[in-house]
């Protein structure tokens, strides 16, 4: 699916590298041996973006001869034990009618093919570009990598373009689009699904179970589910909660992040338990509301991410001080930096979406650029009073204004309370 978008992105990063220089993208960590992580944050989001696969321990290497961009593809034999729990390697040629490399041999031939390219040209940098970051749990594959390369080759330098990457995958392409919209599809059924079943009662793993299942009948894959009730709602990514049963008059907060053909969606809903919501419920829930319509409102190609959402917290700054949150002289980020029991998260850019849930939200100026699709994700949480409420929704940013890609999910407390009566 990927195989044209995927060739022409090495290229481009290829257009990086001198003479005499290297980029090695390793695929991530194979099942074994391997406990405590997602399946999916074992492989490099970067290395899919430049083959269109995920392969477990895989390396491209892509050279830089005379001006040439010469493409090598390296996968793994599977050991006798691997072979036993996993099943066995693919041939070369699977992979070569995938990727469109030619080159494309076993991990086992790898150091000797680069000793041959070092023979015929002078190595002067090799480049890295994993995009794990610093809390990765396991070694990382490239230290041990550039450690054995610099000891067989004195002289050569590492370097890396991650980051030349990261502003890469900021600008999605039409088909990377296609595929994030697909997720938010899904998630719109899936939180219709999971409205039917909700009422007094249930508990939130029951609702996050019926969530993903939702979404995996849909094709996706919710990653991240976040079934949260009462004063779950409250902690603002609680990742340890889903135990609360409902009760009349609690709101349940779901936030999603759905995956499909490995691109992801993230959005979040506030729901009543019982249908209705009270009239503090419907006042704040309309006060993030319009924080979050603001804030889309002022988004456009050529403004930094800071520079959106100004006139949106100033509306909200003065409905918490009416609410009596904030006192004279407080911000919004007085809340934020103090880790009152209440405090809120402000209308503006929060985060890209795009592979991983959480990706850059501006170019290397930090503006924002045509094809860019980031998360806006106001919320209040209120702990004096078991009172949640999170409104997040992806926009793609055009050439003239912004797109809400997820503009059919109900969203107003008119929508949500129809689509709890249905």
């Amino acid at each position: 699916m990927y195989q044209n978008e995927a060739r022409k992105r090495r290229e481009k990063i290829a257009e990086k590298l001198a003479d005499g220089q290297l980029l090695l993208s390793f695929g991530g960590n194979d099942e074994l041996g391997v406990v405590g992580i997602p399946q999916r944050e074992k492989t490099d989001k970067n290395f899919y973006y430049l083959t269109g696969m995920s392969i477990a321990e895989g390396l491209l290497m892509l050279v830089k001869s005379h001006g040439a961009l010469q493409e090598y593809l390296f996968v793994k034999r599977r050991t006798a034990n691997e072979v036993f729990y996993l099943g066995r390697s693919l041939d070369p040629a699977y992979y070569r009618e995938r990727t469109g490399i030619q080159a494309v041999m076993y991990m086992d031939d790898f150091e000797d093919v680069l000793g041959t390219i070092a023979t015929w040209m002078k190595l002067d940098k090799i480049y890295f570009c994993s995009s794990f970051d610093g809390f990765t749990k396991y070694t990382r594959y490239e230290n041990i990598l550039a450690d054995r390369i610099t000891r067989a080759y004195p002289g050569v330098q590492i370097g890396s373009l991650s980051k030349e990457l990261d502003f890469m995958r900021l600008r999605k392409s039409e088909l990377e689009t296609e595929q994030i919209q697909k997720a938010i599809d899904i998630t719109q059924e899936a939180l219709a699904e999971a409205a039917k079943q909700l009422k007094p009662g249930i508990r939130g793993y029951q609702m996050q179970s019926i969530l993903e299942h939702e979404i995996k009948m849909r094709g996706g894959s919710g990653d991240i589910v976040q079934a949260l009730i009462g004063k779950e709602t409250t902690i603002m990514h609680n990742f340890y909660a889903n135990e609360a049963t409902a009760k009349d008059g609690d709101l349940f907060l779901a936030d999603i992040a759905t995956f499909f053909n490995d691109y992801c969606c993230d959005i979040s809903r506030t729901y009543p338990v019982n249908g209705v919501f009270t009239d503090e419920q419907a006042h704040w829930y309309n006060v993030v509301l319009k924080t979050q319509e603001m804030t889309i409102a002022s988004m456009r190609p050529g403004k930094t991410a800071q520079e959106c959402g100004q006139e949106a917290n100033a509306y909200f700054t003065e409905e918490l001080r009416k609410g009596g949150y904030l006192k004279d002289g407080e911000t919004i980020g007085t809340l934020i930096r103090e880790f009152r029991i209440n405090y809120v998260t402000p209308g503006m850019v929060n985060h890209g979406i795009g592979l991983s849930c959480h990706e850059e939200r501006g170019d290397e100026e930090g503006k924002l650029v045509p094809g860019m699709i980031v998360a806006i994700e106001p919320g209040v949480y209120f702990g004096d009073k078991d009172l949640g409420i999170r409104i997040e929704d992806d926009v793609l940013i055009t050439e003239t204004g912004c797109e809400v890609l997820s503009s059919n999910i109900p969203k107003t407390v008119s929508e949500i309370e129809a689509l709890m009566k249905r």
